[in-house]
């Protein structure tokens, strides 16, 4: 695929890089580039809104792509069209020539150019004589020689009852259909791309043509089944039922309803009946205002249930047929074995992949290059789900995946439990346990070994009572010892300071969420109970998502400023949080006041703070950017 792209131009004065910076969120995303071969647009998006920030600092943007699976096919389509335009030896030759090279075709060529033919295509299971080929020709027969016997099966033929079989185009070793049909399915099974013949001295390989016709053969035999089943149940249906037929189900089915209706109730409690209905009444009586109420399952985030179909359908399509099994499992293999290109969207129930384009920069090219630079690559994927496309986790801008990484191990291991210890505790100097100062005496016993010792000075006790309070003089080596101490108390007390604002936040996304969730179930009920179009409602769902996305992105902020040197001055990185966690609160206490049936009347006050949230974001990442690139601010510990 090409990789000449057309950014569009630079906005060439402030005026006009204004707008363009207050755009919609996803309007960059509209600009598309031409590709050499195939001459149609894609659509390119990038990883951030703008390739300059508002204090000129360029943002090396990634370039990507969000695709399916089906587009990774028909770009392995046009690849094996391109290579057969060079050798001009048949669209299935040369596909299974780029499986041989896991799609590398200029490793190919090379290798075509420099063997002999013959031995070229011997070793990749391929005829020699190419001219030898029948196109279409009809591999499926009908054998009834008795002496023929399949060799996987040993199924013999006869004269009254003959054996479907089938063969490969350029080899002559029939097999049964049903044979041949497992053999695919157990290759489809292990992602076998390259298949070839069940006879084990036969080196041909199956094409794609010989795939697609035994494929062809299964769908068809499967689909007369189905049908023939359909009219043996319609024919059944028409069977008029016999009297003791009716009585007995009759019968039946009236047993089984009274054993429903007490079939959740326990032995001897009767009671249970009343209280089933009387929380029954209690659920359907449940508003919005209670935020512990469970959504109906129904009416449970209607864009998810629908990506959740979607993806059923098309799992339900790629395993349909064995080609189509085929097909998926060389486009997977194909994306996995070129990871760097291809990333799976991390977020469960989701089947999409982003493909990276390059980058919008001249000095970066490489994604290493990219991270080094302490920029997050976050990309969003067809279904809008945000990920970074380094780690694979969930967006944390504007935090780097250094820093996350390092944030994530600092809050799940018990460093900081040993930064208070060391901290709050001192060490007996005879046994080395741990002491707390429970007490204002410096006169400290040890519970394991009972040795007495000064708190202050560490030493024994003993030498305090002739009035030789050796703790008073000054010693160098225990002054650096309180400077130690003094310093693991003041990282602890930073830590837990920015934490808490991380807890806090990553505390209050959860509960939005699971607030917002009932929130859309009111809407969609509403919805549903008036005239009301869900277009009308889909400025709620925005005014959602950069909430949520701004929570998320406030939460991150907080882990980067426990790395920010303290020399430095942060007092613009936390103008940004602030202004940023106002906006946030503002609307997340739109949402909260704001009852489901008066959506529609707060609209515009919906749109307005989602509009100043989004700027306060976008102002946010800008800063860090800025900060960090121009030294600003620098990074420890990391």
């Amino acid at each position: 695929m090409s990789e000449d792209f057309h950014c569009g131009s630079e906005p060439e004065s402030e005026e006009e890089f204004n707008s363009e910076y207050e755009s919609s969120e996803f309007e960059y995303e509209d600009e598309a580039y031409l590709d050499d071969d195939n001459m149609e647009k894609v659509e390119v998006h990038y990883t951030f809104q703008v390739s300059k920030t508002r204090m000129g600092t360029p943002t090396h943007r990634m370039k990507y792509m969000p695709v399916s699976v089906e587009d990774v096919q028909k770009s392995l389509d046009d690849k094996v069209m391109q290579l057969n335009q060079i050798l001009q030896i048949g669209i299935d030759e040369c596909r299974i020539l780029l499986i041989e090279y896991d799609w590398n075709d200029d490793r190919l060529l090379e290798d075509f150019t420099s063997r002999k033919t013959e031995d070229f295509y011997k070793a990749s299971g391929i005829i020699s004589d190419l001219y030898a080929k029948k196109d279409n020709e009809d591999l499926l027969e009908k054998i009834t020689d008795e002496s023929f016997e399949c060799n996987i099966c040993y199924n013999s033929p006869s004269k009254k009852r003959p054996l479907e079989a089938f063969r490969l185009q350029n080899c002559n070793h029939p097999f049964c259909t049903n044979c041949y049909i497992r053999f695919i399915q157990e290759a489809n099974a292990n992602s076998q791309l390259l298949i070839r013949c069940p006879n084990s001295e036969c080196n041909h390989v199956l094409r794609i043509s010989e795939i697609e016709q035994l494929s062809e053969y299964d769908w068809q035999r499967r689909k007369k089944l189905d049908d023939q089943k359909q009219l043996e149940n319609k024919e059944r249906a028409r069977v008029p039922l016999t009297e003791d037929q009716i009585r007995e189900k009759y019968q039946k089915n009236e047993q089984d309803s009274d054993l429903s209706d007490f079939s959740d109730l326990e032995i001897g409690d009767p009671s249970e009946v009343n209280d089933s209905d009387s929380k029954k009444d209690s659920n359907d009586n449940k508003t919005i205002d209670n935020v512990e109420v469970e959504p109906a399952k129904e009416l449970f985030n209607f864009q998810e249930r629908m990506l959740l179909k979607e993806r059923e359908e098309r799992e339900r399509r790629r395993n349909s047929t064995l080609l189509s099994k085929y097909w998926f499992n060389a486009t997977t293999m194909y994306c996995s074995k070129n990871y760097k290109n291809f990333k799976n969207c991390p977020f469960p129930d989701c089947d999409s992949l982003v493909m990276q384009l390059g980058f919008d920069s001249s000095t970066v090219a490489t994604l290493a290059e990219y991270t080094k630079r302490l920029l997050i690559p976050s990309v969003q994927c067809s279904h809008k789900h945000e990920f970074c496309y380094n780690c694979l986790k969930e967006d944390h801008s504007p935090c780097p995946c250094a820093i996350v990484k390092k944030w994530e191990r600092k809050c799940k291991d018990d460093s900081e439990t040993a930064h208070w210890i060391v901290a709050n505790t001192k060490d007996c100097p005879k046994c080395s346990s741990p002491i707390e100062k429970n007490g204002g005496c410096n006169h400290m016993v040890c519970r394991s070994c009972q040795h007495q010792f000064c708190w202050v000075c560490l030493k024994d006790w003993a030498c305090h009572g002739n009035m030789n309070y050796n703790c008073i003089m000054y010693d160098e080596g225990t002054q650096e010892a309180k400077v130690e101490q003094e310093k693991n108390r003041k990282s602890l007390e930073r830590y837990m300071f920015y934490f808490r604002l991380f807890a806090n936040q990553r505390t209050s996304f959860e509960k939005d969420k699971k607030f917002l969730e009932q929130f859309e179930s009111r809407i969609q009920e509403i919805q549903r109970n008036s005239s009301i179009s869900w277009i009308e409602t889909l400025f709620y769902r925005e005014s959602v998502d950069i909430l949520l996305r701004a929570r998320r992105e406030l939460m991150w902020s907080y882990a980067i400023m426990y790395y920010i040197d303290s020399k430095c001055p942060r007092q613009l990185l936390e103008g940004v949080q602030c202004t940023l966690s106002h906006q946030v609160e503002r609307l997340s206490m739109l949402f909260a006041d704001t009852e489901a049936n008066l959506n529609l009347r707060q609209k515009s006050k919906f749109l307005n703070y989602s509009s100043m949230v989004k700027k306060s974001r976008d102002s946010l990442k800008e800063t860090y950017l800025d900060c960090i690139t121009n030294g600003i601010i620098k990074l420890t510990r990391i």
